[in-house]
């Protein structure tokens, strides 16, 4: 959970954020993932945000509007 990542993932709605590092951390957060049931329905979610907000037309969008207010 750095960087803003939480202003991207939503914590089991579009993906799955950790508290540290720590293998254990990490080891169990995998396991958690596998056994979601609704794991599928959490990486399309997680995809389709990422797609809606991070290709291109949306970003040259945000740019139109942040430089000439489009």
């Amino acid at each position: 959970n750095v960087g803003g990542v939480s202003d991207i993932i939503e914590d089991g709605k579009t993906g799955f954020i950790l508290k540290d590092l720590e293998p254990a951390t990490i080891a169990q957060a995998i396991m958690d993932a596998l056994s979601h049931p609704q794991l599928a329905e959490i990486a399309q979610k997680g995809r389709n945000h990422v797609v809606q907000t991070f290709s291109l037309q949306p970003s040259i969008r945000q740019w139109q509007h942040i430089l000439i207010g489009q």
